[in-house]
């Protein structure tokens, strides 16, 4: 069950990487012509070198373009790129990763930009590599500047920051918004991150606010049916009595005893979805809050001395609040219909009550435990998810013997109700 519970937090990320995930987009090529189509978007944690670009979704083959060979692409209605040939820095600038002098050194490249901010007078734009976190600026049909910002270790081992960007904001803001105080101010005070340097740069460009933007969050709330099998395991004697004239001899066997019982609830849900990329929604990370309840029931035959079998009971009523990380990953990935995969693991929190054990006591029933779901499902019209989850089955003692265990698994068919993250 490890080994299987392993292998799909393994194969889940994989899986992202190895398909294609084609959304509406355009090209547009160096002579001016635009293409419309289909771009094959991914998650894209570092900008892209290269897309994958179909006239018709149907395409059995794709066009790649590098940024040597287009001018831009973007998703319709999402992410646009540009492309960038010029000088880019390449010291380390990310704490604790740094250089221990200044580190001025640049290459030629051609790369994509994301664009962040478009406005009246400046762009803002991003570019992500294995080396470090970039940012540009361009005035109106210029070629993209990247702003610079220095952290490296001293002669003495400490930390120096050089913080240019606040010059170079400084420089449009006199240029475009001469004598405002208040926002130079602001430009000293920003931080190198996309939030501080997109509110400069739509300050400077006029907007009193940002351009509506894709949630990288998503809340949702639902239920479902639970059935849930529960089982008892147990090494128990049996007596058999045979009536030899007027006695009855007795023969005392050791017999392996499962029992299932079957309790058939309501469950509720909620939680959260979090997007690396929202206009993709391609691998999802989500945080959900189950609450449901369990009432098994057993009842086996063991020896009771004499010449006597008896009946035994084992039943409680459990209370479960599950919360369960998990990650999604989408298959078929289109704006009014997906198709998805999950796995996470639970951990429960449970009480109980109306307990009737014939072994052991109500202390023996683990209050904080684990299992492993995975399921499948669709989302339809971005609002309406269908799903079916089953967990593994799992111990609910909290020590458990070589012959005596309780455990428990579900299946679950559910419907979520998804708040936009528009």
């Amino acid at each position: 069950m490890k080994f299987f519970q392993t292998l799909l937090f393994v194969a889940l990320p994989c899986a992202v990487f190895a398909q294609s995930n084609y959304h509406e987009g355009y090209v547009v090529k160096n002579n001016g012509d635009t293409l419309k189509g289909y771009i094959d978007a991914h998650e894209w944690s570092q900008n892209p070198r290269s897309i994958n670009f179909k006239k018709n979704e149907s395409d059995r083959q794709a066009v790649n373009f590098s940024p040597q060979a287009v001018k831009a692409f973007g998703l319709t209605g999402a992410d646009t790129y540009i492309a960038y040939n010029g000088l880019i820095s390449m010291d380390k600038n990310r704490f604790p990763d740094l250089p221990f002098a200044v580190d001025t050194t640049k290459k030629s490249d051609t790369i994509f930009l994301k664009q962040l901010v478009t406005g009246k007078y400046l762009k803002l734009f991003y570019h992500q590599d294995a080396v470090k976190t970039r940012f540009f600026v361009a005035e109106t049909d210029t070629q993209p500047v990247e702003l610079k910002y220095y952290q490296y270790y001293d002669s003495a081992n400490q930390l120096e920051i050089k913080a240019f960007y606040k010059g170079q904001l400084t420089f449009y803001i006199n240029k475009y918004m001469p004598g405002n105080a208040k926002l130079a101010r602001d430009a000293d005070e920003a931080k190198f991150n996309q939030a501080d340097l997109e509110k400069i740069v739509l300050a400077i460009n006029g907007d009193t606010a940002q351009a509506k933007k894709s949630a990288y969050i998503r809340f949702f709330i639902g239920g479902g049916i639970n059935n849930i099998k529960s089982r008892l395991q147990d090494y128990e004697p049996i007596g058999v009595f045979t009536q030899v004239g007027p006695v009855t001899e007795v023969a005392v066997y050791p017999e392996t005893i499962s029992k299932y019982s079957t309790t058939i609830s309501p469950r509720i849900d909620l939680g959260i979805d979090l997007f690396n990329n929202p206009n993709v929604q391609k691998l999802i990370f989500r945080a959900e809050m189950s609450l449901s309840y369990n009432n098994p029931r057993f009842e086996y035959i063991k020896y009771g001395g004499g010449t006597t079998n008896i009946t035994e009971t084992y039943s409680f009523d459990q209370y479960s609040a599950t919360l369960t990380p998990q990650l999604v990953l989408n298959l078929y990935n289109k704006d009014n219909f997906k198709l998805f995969l999950n796995g996470g693991v639970g951990v429960n929190f449970s009480s109980y009550s109306n307990t009737m054990l014939s072994k052991g006591s109500a202390s023996d029933l683990s209050s904080i435990w684990m299992n492993f779901p995975v399921g499948a499902g669709i989302v339809i019209n971005k609002k309406i998810e269908l799903s079916f989850t089953y967990a593994l089955p799992e111990s609910l003692l909290n020590d458990v013997s070589s012959t005596f265990n309780v455990t428990s698994q579900y299946m679950c068919f559910g419907v979520k109700y998804l708040f936009s993250a528009q």
